[in-house]
């Protein structure tokens, strides 16, 4: 029996050492499975270097898995505990290029570094920049309003040029119109027709009827701009541009052209001189309206490609500030000047103007986020985050809100 109990301690001693080994065994393998995993790393910035506050960065799995996260203050972003593999990483920011970068590979253990560096296009401000399809009224360009509206405000705001009744009065089948030209080739009938065709997405037949408004009624500056409106509409952004500068060319005191064609910057780049022109006359025929020297600092912004030096820099802030004094309600103008004193690196003065758009339109995204870009260069991280959360908030309502979303 002792002998037993001897050998039966010895085994006992034996199996508790195994279970230790195996124990130890397993946690070096958990010790492996946990170095198995990788990160990546990096900031996402400007050409600059600049860093970019609340980039969205995307990493996706060869296995089509996607996580999404938000760079910081500092434009920093990590993916941590990433199995080995390769991946895909992406960042976007409004008012700049996505930046992609492909077969990013992860090792165990390791951490990967991968700056991310986004273009921006001329560095502007146009809260209703256009799309093709996205005019559909040739009357939304014939209106006039003290600020720069989207086409459809510019609608609801001016001038009813259709002669047709004003908006919320029964509206008249598409049939009465084309039988009023039948009847009578009239200049309103014609520009009736046509803008009714637009307002049907009927781009072509609109196209036809503009045309021959043209011909018969070669000084009508209102059948121009809708003749520019159906180019346009069609994506023939140059025939667009010519019949609106034609348009303004016939009076070149009246605003209304100019009022489509400041829209059309970036769409129409074998134009951009014709157009600059255009707008330099439209302040100098207009010297009382805040548009025309908004526009032709615009047009000299983007002339420079954003990054214009000395006295074009001196000229574009001035043209801005006269647009203020003009109509100090204009958040667009307020928006633009503190961007081009913030390319300066003139947060302090750039601030109040974002304050100013912010106060104006505070339900628009773009003036918090450049906001919150001006804090986070300051310093006033707190601030800046805020801001970018305004920022956030806004632009999910916005996509949340788009019939397609």
């Amino acid at each position: 029996m002792p002998m037993d109990g001897i050998h039966g301690s010895g085994s006992l001693r034996v199996r508790l050492n195994s279970l230790g080994c195996l124990v130890m065994i397993l946690a070096g393998v958990g010790s492996l499975l946990a170095v198995e995993k990788g990160t990546v790393t990096g900031i996402v910035a400007s050409l600059s270097r600049s860093p970019i506050v609340g980039a969205k960065v995307t990493l996706a799995a060869d296995d089509g898995s996607r996580q999404s996260i938000t760079a910081d203050q500092n434009g920093r972003y990590s993916f941590n505990s990433l199995k080995p593999g390769s991946y895909t990483i992406s960042a976007e920011a409004p008012g700049y290029q996505t930046a992609t970068r492909t077969a990013v590979r992860v090792v165990g253990g390791s951490v990967r570094t991968v700056d991310l560096l986004l273009a921006a296009p001329p560095d502007y401000y146009d809260d209703t920049q256009l799309k093709a399809g996205g005019v559909t009224n040739a009357t939304d360009a014939a209106g006039y309003s003290s600020q720069a509206q989207s086409p459809r405000r510019l609608l609801g705001e001016g001038p009813n040029l259709t002669g047709n009744p004003p908006k919320g009065s029964a509206a008249k089948p598409l049939n009465e119109f084309e039988r009023a030209v039948q009847m009578d080739p009239s200049e309103k009938n014609l520009f009736d027709l046509g803008n009714e065709l637009l307002l049907h997405e009927r781009i072509e037949p609109a196209l036809v009827t503009f045309k021959r408004g043209v011909t018969l009624y070669p000084a009508s500056v209102r059948m121009r701009i809708g003749l520019g409106l159906a180019f346009y509409s069609r994506g023939s952004y140059d025939a667009a541009v010519d019949a609106l500068c034609d348009a303004s060319d016939l009076n070149p005191s009246d605003p209304r052209p100019y009022l489509f064609l400041g829209k059309m910057y970036g769409l129409s780049k074998g134009r951009a001189k014709q157009v600059a022109e255009s707008m330099k006359r439209f302040m100098q025929t207009n010297p009382d309206n805040a548009l025309a020297y908004y526009y032709y600092a615009i047009s000299l912004w983007k002339d420079t490609g954003g990054v214009g030096q000395g006295s074009d820099l001196a000229e574009v802030e001035a043209l801005l500030r006269k647009s203020i004094s003009l109509d100090p309600r204009s958040a667009d103008a307020h928006l633009q000047l503190g961007i081009v004193l913030h390319n300066q690196h003139r947060d302090a003065e750039a601030i109040p103007q974002f304050q100013a758009a912010v106060q104006l339109k505070p339900d628009d995204p773009n003036p918090h986020y450049r906001l919150a870009q001006a804090y986070a260069r300051t310093g006033d991280s707190l601030r800046a985050q805020e801001e970018f959360q305004v920022y956030n908030r806004l632009r999910q309502q916005q996509w949340s809100g788009r019939p397609d979303a």
